[in-house]
This record gives structure tokens, C-alpha cells and sequence, in this order.
């Protein structure tokens, strides 16, 4: 018998229709260490993530009683220049003094912004241009402020002001400053600070500025527009992973290791790049002639589909879809493969949250069968899933008996849409069903250029 085949289009065809299943996003709510566990992997997963679109990095660790050894993976290999940057980390974390934890956030930050520099201000730019369809723009007036629809009356006040205070200890804001004075102020540097001629500098006060006002926005929402908090959040992130690292190395039982820490990746499998139909019911349709069912027409496909109704059909041609192994995927089969005993809880730290397929990749791994040495409570344990189903995921290779379960997988899900567009009309389509908030690391070296 030939071993089964992984159809990359059929993947391309559930992104198109499936792309939020209904039983995501999720969020896992581990706790005690595994929480402080992923906080960290998280975090150092976000640092490794240099490129502004598409690059992802997942991350795990083993700890023994001699040293800790963190593995990474992108869904590509690093290049040169990565690796060497991920080698200046490792230095810098090896040599860490607690006397300069402060100095040494700032320092690790720079650099970070210095390699990241596209990711980060791609992250400034979703925040600038979540202001402009509020009517902010770099022009205003701090008179108008009040005019912009996105203000909530709380209780409490300054807290943005003391988020102020926490990232230029050394500069007092001016008697009576309030709260939205320091939003309008952070607000025009972002848009200054965004651009390709903006300062690393003050890209680093501005990512620091942004973790302290996104964590005085959870106990004083002052800003009602949930967008807007949300990327001042994941801007903020950046210093939050560092400050994370810090408290990592500050544990006394770690810092004793430090010089004993590893970085190592593990490399993917390569990616590939595939012509699909721009039309994926052309897809649904030859699978539905190989298995001797009737083909569909577009408009049974929106009928199942409402999602569609606002498309037009595809025309002809095709386009290029680069298929990759997801990095969390590939930092799971490596542990599976490597690791030895029966361990229950592997845990993995992801720069973003698992998709639909990486989560029933995850499952599949860890089903018991004859020759499993797992434990029958083992787990891949991630801070969450998106939900989403993306047009170029492809599963590892190894283990077979995993390989051939997503084959299987993909292909009920084909199924059962043939079966839904054979049955009764539908009316809708299937139904729907971060960074620790640790911030008590002193900063060091954080000028105020910036404002």
C-alpha cells in the first residue's frame, strides 16, 4: 500500500471556506509555572520574530540539572544575520549582573528594536493608523482632543500619567498634566517616531511608554476603543518580553545557570511554493469526481456559505501559495522525538497564537497507541489558539502515525462539505461558537528624546 499523500489544495480550499472554525479562538488558562512558564516563551518567541509580515517563531526549553536549553524554530531557517543576533542575546543574557538588571533591559531592548526594527514599526504603524479613522493625525491640536470619539468617563485618574513617570523616572510631567495630555503627546510621537527616519531611541521609549500605558489601560479604560488598546498592548509587548527575561534571570535558581543557558534552533522543513487555482471551487470539484460525487455550482457553494455571497465567483488562473511546517509543529516533533521518560506537559511559547490546524496537529501528536512512551495525560501546552485555517499549512513528515491522521483529518473536512451541500440548504455557514502583566523591572537608560 502507498503511504497516504497530503493534498496542499484542499488545505487552500478550507482556508477559503472554514476560515474560523466554531470551536475557536480559545485561550488555555494554565497555571503556577506553566503560566510563568509560557509568559517567558512567549516572550523570547516574540523577540526572534525580525521580519514585518509572515514571521513567526515558536519556542521551548529543557531544564536539567545542569543547564537550560531553550529551542526555537521559525517556519523557515533562520538567516545568517538571525542567528547571529540571537547569539548577541544569548551573550547578554550570560553575562547579566543583578546590580544592572535595569541598565540591562534598556540595552537588550535597543537591540531588539535595532533587529526588529520593521516588526515594531509595523506594530507603532497599526496603532497610527487605528488614530487616523478617529481623526487623529499628527496635525492636531491638543485643544481638539476632546472632540475625538474615543473617550470613557472613569473613576480613576493618573494612571496614564504615572505610567509616565514609571518610563522617564528622572523627568517629572509639569504640574497639572492629565491623563489625556500624556495620550495627545504619545500619541504625535508615535507618528513620528513610525516612519523609516525615526530614531531607535526613540522607538524604545515609545515601546516602553506603550507597555506602562497599556497595563494603566486595564485598570483605568480611559480609551473606548478596543483596537486602538489592543495594539498599544502588543506594542508594549516587546518590553514586556524583555522585563519577563529579566525576572527569569533575577530567580535565584536560574541565575546560578546563566552561564550555562543554550540557544538552539531546529530547523524546519522546507518550504515549498505551489500554483492553485484562483477559483479553489475548481478544487472541491476534482476531489468531488475522484471520490464519484456530484460537482457544486457557486451558488449552492453560498448557500452553504453566506460568507461568499458578497464575493464573486473566482475567474480563471492561478496563484502562488507558499506551504511551510509551522513552527510550534516543528519545536513538537523535535521534543517527541528527543525526548525521553514520559513526560506529561510539554509547553511551548508562540510569538502568535496556534492556528485550527497546528492546534489538531498538537492533539494528534500526543494520542496513545501501542508504541507511545508518552503518558496518557500528555499534552502540548500554548497560550492559545487564533482559529484561523491557513492556505499553506503543511504537517511534518514524522511521525507517520500523525502524518497520516491529518491526511485524514482534511479530508473529512471535505466530506462532510460535499455532505452539507447534498443535504437539506443550509442557512448559515458553520457557527462560531499575552504578555505577563509583570512590570515591577526597573528601567534603565530610557531617554526622553522622544516627546
Amino acid at each position: 500500500m502507498s503511504p497516504p499523500q497530503f493534498d496542499d489544495q484542499l488545505v487552500y480550499l478550507l482556508s477559503n471556506l472554514r476560515h474560523i472554525q466554531q470551536h475557536v479562538p480559545s485561550v488555555a488558562e494554565p497555571k503556577g509555572h506553566q503560566k510563568k512558564h509560557l509568559n517567558l516563551l512567549d516572550g523570547i518567541a516574540l523577540l526572534l520574530v525580525t521580519g514585518d509580515k509572515g514571521d513567526v517563531a515558536a519556542v521551548s526549553f529543557v531544564h536539567t540539572s545542569t543547564s537550560i536549553e531553550f529551542f526555537y524554530a521559525k517556519n523557515r531557517p533562520c538567516t545568517p544575520q538571525e542567528t547571529a543576533y540571537i547569539q548577541k542575546l544569548l551573550e547578554m543574557t550570560r553575562s547579566f549582573k543583578t546590580s544592572e538588571s535595569g541598565m540591562w533591559v534598556g540595552r537588550v531592548l535597543k537591540l531588539v528594536i535595532q533587529t526588529c526594527v520593521k516588526k515594531v514599526r509595523g506594530r507603532m504603524r497599526k496603532i497610527t493608523n487605528e488614530l487616523k479613522k478617529i481623526g487623529f493625525s499628527s496635525s492636531l491640536r491638543l485643544e481638539d482632543l476632546n472632540n475625538l470619539h474615543i473617550w470613557r468617563e472613569t473613576n480613576c485618574k493618573g494612571e496614564i500619567v504615572e505610567a509616565y513617570r514609571r518610563t522617564f523616572p528622572s523627568q517629572k510631567p509639569e504640574e497639572g498634566v492629565s491623563d489625556r495630555d500624556i495620550l495627545f503627546r504619545y500619541f504625535r510621537g508615535l507618528f513620528e517616531v513610525s516612519g523609516p527616519e525615526g530614531r531607535i531611541e526613540g522607538a524604545k521609549a515609545a515601546v516602553f511608554l506603550s507597555r506602562y500605558i497599556g497595563i494603566a489601560l486595564r485598570t483605568d479604560p480611559i480609551i473606548d476603543n478596543a483596537a486602538i488598546v489592543r495594539r498599544i498592548q502588543k506594542l508594549g509587548d516587546y518590553a514586556g518580553a524583555v522585563q519577563t527575561l529579566v525576572k527569569m534571570l533575577l530567580d535565584p535558581a536560574i541565575y546560578g545557570f546563566r552561564h550555562a543557558i543554550k540557544f538552539t534552533e531546529v530547523k524546519p522543513a522546507g518550504q515549498s511554493i505551489h500554483l492553485m487555482p484562483k477559483n479553489f471551487l475548481k478544487v472541491l470539484n476534482d476531489y468531488a469526481i475522484r471520490r464519484g460525487k456530484p460537482q457544486v455550482q457557486w451558488k449552492d457553494l453560498c448557500h452553504s456559505f453566506p460568507s461568499l455571497n458578497s464575493r464573486v465567483e473566482p475567474g480563471d488562473g492561478d496563484m502562488k501559495v507558499t506551504t511551510s511546517t509551522h513552527c510550534e509543529c516543528t519545536i513538537a516533533t523535535y521534543l517527541l522525538n528527543s525526548t525521553a521518560g514520559r513526560p506529561t506537559a510539554f509547553e511551548i511559547g508562540v510569538s502568535k497564537r496556534c492556528c485550527w490546524l497546528c492546534k489538531k496537529y498538537l492533539s494528534v501528536l500526543v494520542e496513545p497507541d501501542d508504541s507511545s512512551i508518552l503518558a496518557p495525560s500528555s499534552s502540548f501546552i500554548v497560550s492559545g489558539y487564533q482559529g484561523k485555517i491557513h492556505s499553506g499549512w503543511h504537517p511534518p513528515h514524522w511521525p507517520p502515525r500523525a502524518f497520516s491522521r491529518m491526511v485524514g483529518l482534511v479530508e473529512g473536512e471535505i466530506e462532510e462539505i460535499l455532505g452539507s451541500l447534498t443535504r437539506t440548504n443550509r442557512s448559515d455557514s458553520f457557527p462560531r461558537s499575552p504578555i505577563s502583566e509583570d512590570s515591577d523591572i526597573e528601567v534603565g537608560g530610557i531617554e526622553n528624546s522622544w516627546f
